[in-house]
C-alpha cells in the first residue's frame, strides 16, 4: 500500500528549539477589516566567505490559498537547490543518502484521500502536498525516510520514543492514528467537515480559529520543557531529529567543491527558528531581509462574522492555549 508522505499539522508543530530569531508567522489586520495570516521567507548571506551562497529559509503553512503556493512555487523554482521537507518521500535511509533529486516515492494523487486535503478544501483551501511541483531538478528531498520515521514508533528500537505504558504512550500513539486517518476524532472530523463545510460562517470560523492558533502559538513556545512531559519526546523527534538531516545535508552541500549558488531550505514554519539559529551560529550567516506572503485570510464582512464573535474566537484560542501549555 503506498502511504502518503508526511508534512506535519502546524498545530501540532507550533514549537521552536530554544533559539529567538525573528518571527516566522505573523497576523495582520488590514483596513477592511480582513485578517491575514502571514509566514516569512528570510534570507540569509554569509558575513565573510563571499563566495558562500545565499540560503533562503522558506517557510511555509501546510494549507493555504492556490494563489499562495503559486508564490511559493515561483520562489523556489528560481533557486538552484531545495532542500525539502517531508517524511517517507523515500522508502529507507540507504534510498535517502543517494541524493536523488525530485519527488522519490511521491505521487500527487496520493494526496486525495487525506485528513489534511479534507480539511484544506473545507476551508476552502489546499493542501501543499497537492499544491507545489515536487518532481524538479533542484529539489532534494531532506527529511527522513518512511523506514527511518517508523521505527520511532516501534518497541525495542533504538531510536523509539514509545515506554511499552499505555498511558505514558497515549499522545504518541494517538499522533499516529490521527496521521492515518484511522482515530475517533479524525473520523468525527471528516464527518462534520462533510456537513458543514460549504458554510461561509463555517469556513470564516474555521480559519479564524487557524489563524489565530497559529499566530499566537508559532513564535511564542520556546524549547520543548514548555510542552507537557508526554510530548516532549514526540516533538524533539518530529523536530530537532529531522531539522539535524538538514543541516547535516546543508554542510554536505557548503564542504563540497562546487557549492549551487543559491539554496532554499523548504520547511514548515515551527523548524525555522531551529534552523536560522545553527545555520547562523555554525556557517556564518546572518539574516538580511524578509519577504512575508499571506497564506490565506478571513474576510469578516463577506463570511458572517461581526466583532462578537471574533472576540469570542481570539478568546477561546487563548484559552485553549493556555490549558493545552499548562497541563
Amino acid at each position: 500500500m503506498r502511504r502518503l508522505p508526511y508534512l506535519f499539522s502546524p498545530l501540532l508543530l507550533l514549537h521552536v528549539l530554544g533559539a529567538k530569531p525573528a518571527p516566522y508567522i505573523r497576523i495582520t489586520e488590514a483596513p477592511d477589516g480582513e485578517i491575514q495570516l502571514q509566514v516569512a521567507i528570510r534570507k540569509l548571506e554569509p558575513t565573510t566567505d563571499s563566495k558562500t551562497p545565499p540560503i533562503w529559509l522558506s517557510a511555509v503553512a501546510h494549507v493555504g490559498e492556490k494563489s499562495y503556493f503559486d508564490t511559493i512555487q515561483k520562489h523556489l523554482d528560481q533557486q538552484a537547490l531545495v532542500l525539502f521537507e517531508g517524511v517517507g518521500f523515500h522508502p529507507d535511509k540507504a534510498t535517502r543518502l543517494k541524493g536523488k533529486r525530485g519527488a522519490g516515492n511521491f505521487q500527487r494523487d496520493m494526496v486525495e484521500k487525506s485528513i489534511q486535503e479534507d480539511i484544506a478544501k473545507s476551508l476552502g483551501l489546499v493542501y501543499q502536498l497537492g499544491a507545489i511541483e515536487y518532481d524538479r531538478p533542484n529539489f532534494l528531498n531532506s527529511d527522513m525516510s518512511a523506514q527511518e520515521f517508523m521505527t520511532h514508533f516501534q518497541l525495542g528500537t533504538k531510536q523509539s520514543i514509545l515506554s511499552g505504558d499505555a498511558k505514558e504512550d497515549r499522545d504518541a500513539t494517538r499522533f499516529m492514528a490521527t496521521l492515518a486517518g484511522t482515530s475517533a476524532a479524525t473520523k468525527i472530523l471528516k464527518g462534520f467537515l462533510q456537513l458543514f463545510g460549504t458554510s461561509p460562517k463555517f469556513q470564516g470560523v474555521a480559519r479564524l480559529v487557524l489563524i489565530e492558533t497559529l499566530g499566537s502559538l508559532g513564535n511564542e513556545i520556546s524549547n520543548t520543557g514548555k510542552l507537557p512531559e508526554s510530548m516532549q519526546k514526540l516533538m524533539k523527534m518530529i523536530l530537532q531529529k529531522r531539522n539535524k538531516i538538514v543541516l547535516q545535508d546543508l554542510q554536505k552541500i557548503m564542504n563540497a567543491k562546487e557549492r549551487p549558488e543559491s539554496l532554499s531550505i523548504f520547511y514548515g514554519a515551527a523548524h525555522m527558528p531551529h534552523l536560522e539559529a545553527r545555520i547562523t551560529k555554525s556557517l556564518g550567516y546572518k539574516p538580511v531581509s524578509d519577504t512575508w506572503l499571506t497564506c490565506f485570510s478571513v474576510r469578516p464582512d463577506q463570511q458572517g462574522l461581526n466583532q462578537s464573535d471574533i472576540k469570542f474566537v481570539r478568546r477561546l484560542v487563548a484559552i485553549q492555549i493556555k490549558k493545552y501549555i499548562n497541563q
